[in-house]
């Protein structure tokens, strides 16, 4: 039988789930997801997505693809990116305790990053199914496996393979391991097929199959980035970047190891460091100065500056850092033990702070009908199968955002604005500002409705019977509130 777990195990556990609940219940209230997880959500019969130059990697959309697939609930799709927050504060937790030590003190400090990262604006529910919160989980949970043993376990080298599918910050974490560990290079060649294999094989292939033609070099083979109309200075970058670290509270969560790092520089190590935390504290910061150069290099936010998903491996690597210089500080003289834990714990708290600054509060119950409605529609339309949904707007952003969740089971087709419609479609969504016509046959699916653009709907007569052409029609007309 395998042993119970610890009490303070247990706890730690149970911290977790209650922060994972309660981002759970926050991400199923928000009636819309925001940016790329709209894009990814709107595009969920595809287990590979493409934006600009750039295919995404394809963990995390695969995620979406299955769930779609199994024609699960729309709304629940938020839970993929939750579970792997959860495993992310629980394994985040048993590695702090176990870097801490056993004993009532490490546990709560323990229990306390978990809370800290959990409130991290980086892991706001606007920012449900980014590549982040996956990593997260899995990061962590290498973290605590590897803190454990030494040895490469088959379970780590799958955590491992599929956090290398997941965002390519790892693959720079994977060169910096493997420069500090040539000798056992052999133990890294599997995982370096994995991005090799994308690059190579993957991402060629795709573009041969989707486009008939190979991927152009450099922009969309290897750098595979999104340039913006007039590429960015190095001052600009910059800029953009210490935007994200201030907005994310990021800086000030590093400035507080720093002070401890340097404060800890002062005392001599009395006990040697075990081999995980010798790679650790090697490592960072070779990764973050690499990171953080090919950021400024190639600035793959150029075109959303500012954006604070720049901070997300400066705050990873903080986490991970963090208990191994509290661990170190217990042995230092009382001055600088006291000062370097109280510089840790003092950036943990303020980086979890919550803003002050006011944010709107959409109308969510009233948004939440006119997609109920919406979505009756679509059904309607579609009779025993998803109906043909075809969108036009002056932004494809503003129809992704607007219509993932209620359009999920659907077939959906943006059209930019002054593009004929295809004769696939069944359904026709307007974007009410632009004062286009549908095609003569379809008819008014009742009065004009409001999620949070305003919207007129129209319907082919065959698609449900002839009813749809009755403009006020309760059972087809998606009401919802007033354009405010």
């Amino acid at each position: 039988m395998s042993p119970r777990p610890s009490t303070g195990t247990t706890l730690l556990l149970a911290v977790a789930l209650l922060a994972a609940l309660l981002h759970g219940w926050d991400s199923l209230q928000d009636p819309f997801f925001a940016g790329d997880p709209s894009l990814r959500v709107f595009q969920a019969e595809r287990p590979v997505i493409k934006l600009g130059n750039r295919v995404w990697l394809p963990f995390l959309q695969l995620h979406i693809w299955l769930y779609h697939r199994l024609l699960l609930p729309a709304a629940g799709v938020k839970l993929i990116s939750v579970a792997y927050l959860l495993l992310a504060f629980g394994t985040l937790g048993l590695y702090w305790r176990r870097i801490l030590g056993p004993g009532p003190l490490p546990l709560s400090l323990a229990a306390l990053a978990v809370l800290c990262f959990a409130l991290q604006p980086l892991n706001s529910p606007v920012r449900d199914l980014m590549q982040e919160p996956v990593g997260y989980g899995l990061l962590f949970t290498l973290a605590w496996l590897f803190s454990r043993q030494n040895a490469v376990s088959p379970l780590g080298l799958a955590v491992a393979a599929a956090a290398l599918l997941t965002r390519d910050t790892y693959w720079i974490y994977l060169f910096v391991l493997t420069l500090l560990h040539l000798p056992q290079l052999r133990s890294f060649a599997i995982l370096w097929m994995i991005p090799l294999s994308w690059l190579l094989v993957a991402v060629p292939a795709l573009y041969w199959f989707v486009y008939h033609r190979l991927p152009l070099f450099p922009h969309e083979w290897p750098r595979m980035t999104n340039p913006a109309a007039h590429p960015p200075s190095l001052l600009d970058s910059l800029d953009s970047l210490s935007t994200a670290l201030l907005r994310s509270r990021v800086a000030f969560l590093a400035a507080g190891i720093a002070l401890a790092v340097l404060l800890l520089l002062c005392t001599p190590r009395r006990t040697p460091a075990d081999p995980f935390a010798n790679s650790l504290t090697r490592g960072v910061p070779i990764a973050l100065l690499l990171v953080y150069g090919l950021i400024l290099a190639f600035d793959p936010w150029q075109a959303t500056p500012g954006n604070i998903r720049q901070a997300a491996p400066l705050m990873e690597l903080c986490f991970l850092v963090a208990p191994l210089l509290l661990r170190d500080a217990a042995a230092a003289p009382l001055p600088l033990r006291l000062g370097a834990t109280a510089s840790i714990l003092a950036a943990l708290l303020v980086s979890a702070l919550p803003s002050l600054a006011p944010t709107p509060s959409p109308n969510r119950p009233a948004i939440h009908a006119a997609q109920s409605h919406l979505k009756q529609l679509l059904d309607d339309a579609g009779r025993n199968g998803p109906a043909s949904a075809c969108f036009s707007a002056p932004s494809n952003w503003t129809v992704f955002r607007e219509f993932a969740v209620p359009a999920f089971h659907h077939r959906k087709t943006f059209i930019p604005p002054g593009n004929p419609f295809p004769a696939h479609c069944q359904v026709i969504l307007l974007e009410q500002t632009l004062a286009v016509r549908p095609p003569p046959h379809f008819r008014p699916a009742g009065d004009p409705f409001t999620i949070e653009s305003r919207w007129l709907a129209y319907v082919a007569p065959l698609a449900n019977g002839g009813a749809a052409g009755k403009p006020g029609s309760s059972r087809q007309s998606p009401p919802g509130p007033p354009a405010e």
